[in-house]
């Protein structure tokens, strides 16, 4: 135990060294950053109440659904970086042809 943190303990440490490593991202900007045109359409309410937006980019089309606008924008983001990297991965060009 340090000194300096007296709350600290292993576990915390460990957690540091990880996410020093692992930086999280945001998907949302990810997406952004690798198609600047990319494009969301307008909040679409389902017939059970969730929302559902729809992700534009060059390598497909992405839907996302939510109890709000935020998380479906987020769950289609998310769904678009899976996809880019499942295709860059394989060493394959995400783009369908």
């Amino acid at each position: 135990m340090d000194k300096y943190l007296p709350y600290a303990d292993k576990n915390d440490f460990f957690l540091l060294d990880h996410y020093s490593v692992n930086i999280p991202f945001n998907p949302i900007r990810h997406v952004h950053e690798l198609d600047s045109n990319c494009d969301f359409s307008e909040a679409k309410t389902l017939p059970d109440g969730k929302i559902e937006r729809t992700l534009r980019v060059y390598w497909g089309e992405f839907v996302g659904k939510g109890n709000n606008s935020r998380i479906a924008k987020l769950t289609a983001a998310k769904r678009a970086v899976q996809a880019w990297e499942r295709s860059t991965s394989h060493g394959t060009s995400p783009v369908q042809e």
